[in-house]
């Protein structure tokens, strides 16, 4: 621990901490004097995407305009109402929803925030794991293969939202009967590794933070949510490292069928930022 005179109380030496980055797990200090504590944000662009399940890619037939709310794609693209693309351009990402598709005009739900090239990148999806993963397992993941600028990112907190017609309880998931192979959380970069696994609702509360069920209200539906935090001292003191330009995923893996008509919708966030040079 370097020392610097502070200048303080007639010049007494005060030791001062190395910067941590708010996502780096903390080392226990022995504290005998006065700290100066310094914390260090980072200030490179966030990531809260949506894990899809990808299910092709497609082409741009002219760049997109800044803030504009529609793109133009080559023939064959097999975009739908409902999907979720995701475009990269070197360092640059964004994800949107579909919400219109007349022949290769497509109307997306957020303004573009680049004017992004015909040579980006695009890869359209399904964000509902309401599917049916009991004979083929269905895989959902966020990646950075396409960023070809950045280092990659750090994966800090998940999001569960999950939207039911009926009432949910420990004992179920969601308001289906316990799964049979559960639910799959794990990072999959230059080894796999599975951080658990879930078939009911208490089990996720086993292993995530404020899980909650919300109430159906007027004529609406019930609900799940909870969050998982990976970065930070008193969570797990890490973060999910993605590499760009490889297969390194963030993923959820569905080995039951979801597809049941009491389940609504069932959507998973990825949260966290961008690892650039220097940072």
């Amino acid at each position: 621990m370097a020392l610097k005179d502070r200048g303080i109380g007639g010049g007494h030496l005060q030791p001062v901490l190395p910067v941590i980055p708010d996502d780096e797990p903390a080392l226990p200090i022995e504290v005998r004097s006065p700290l100066d504590v310094f914390v260090k944000h980072e200030f490179t662009p966030v990531i809260d995407l949506l894990l899809i399940n990808e299910e092709g890619t497609a082409t741009l037939s002219a760049p997109g305009t800044l803030n504009g709310t529609s793109l133009a794609f080559m023939a064959g693209h097999g975009i739908s109402v409902g999907d979720i693309l995701n475009i990269f351009s070197e360092e640059n990402f964004f994800q949107c929803t579909v919400l219109t598709v007349v022949a290769n005009n497509i109307g997306i739900d957020t303004p573009l925030d680049f004017a992004y090239p015909v040579t980006s990148i695009i890869r359209r999806g399904n964000a509902n794991l309401k599917v049916d993963g009991s004979v083929t397992p269905m895989t959902f993941h966020v990646t950075p293969k396409d960023c070809s600028v950045c280092l990659g990112w750090h994966i800090v907190r998940m999001l569960i939202s999950i939207v039911c017609t009926t009432e949910p309880d420990d004992s179920k998931f969601a308001n289906l009967a316990a799964l049979t192979n559960g639910i799959v959380v794990r990072e999959n970069n230059a080894t796999v590794n599975n951080i658990f696994n879930a078939k009911t609702n208490g089990q996720l509360a086993e292993r995530m933070y404020d899980v909650e069920y919300t109430d159906k209200a007027g004529g609406g539906n019930h609900g799940v949510r909870g969050r998982r935090t990976f970065g930070g001292a008193s969570k797990n003191g890490t973060v999910i490292r993605l590499v760009s330009g490889t297969t390194d995923a963030f993923e959820v893996i569905v080995q039951d069928d979801l597809d049941e008509a009491g389940l609504v919708s069932f959507r998973v966030v990825a949260q966290g930022h961008i690892v650039e040079t220097g940072s």
